[in-house]
């Protein structure tokens, strides 16, 4: 499923929604650099806090944590993991539940002027 994150600067980025564990999984590995505008979101059947690794991802990466549509944590810039073993790559996580988030393009938290406490509306295409 594809939808529209709506920011509250009026800018919209479309998502890839990966729904699926499997999809989960797979995330952004091996894939090329987003292009602006687009990203791809991570919808848990709850909120909970879960870590996050770069293993086998080809650029880096901007992620967006949010519960019931509003950012509770940001990672900036978080950069690709060269190693072959996934275990020695740096986990993020979230100081707060989360019940999605959102990896967009390296650099675009800044670019987009996003914080914690802002809403982010999801709009299904």
């Amino acid at each position: 499923p594809t939808f529209e994150a709506l920011f509250e600067s009026g800018r919209v980025v479309r998502l890839e929604s990966a729904e699926s564990s499997f999809q989960q999984s797979l995330g952004m590995m091996q894939r090329e650099a987003l292009p602006k505008r687009r990203g791809m979101m991570f919808p848990q059947v709850k909120a909970q806090i879960v870590p996050i690794y770069m293993f086998n991802c080809l650029a880096p990466l901007d992620i967006i944590y949010l519960n019931d549509g509003e950012i509770v944590e940001l990672v900036a810039e978080i950069p690709i993991c060269v190693s072959a073993d996934a275990d020695e790559c740096p986990r993020y996580e979230s100081s707060q539940p989360f019940d999605n988030w959102i990896e967009l393009r390296s650099g675009s938290i800044r670019r987009l002027g996003l914080s914690v406490g802002s809403q982010v509306d999801l709009i299904p295409l």
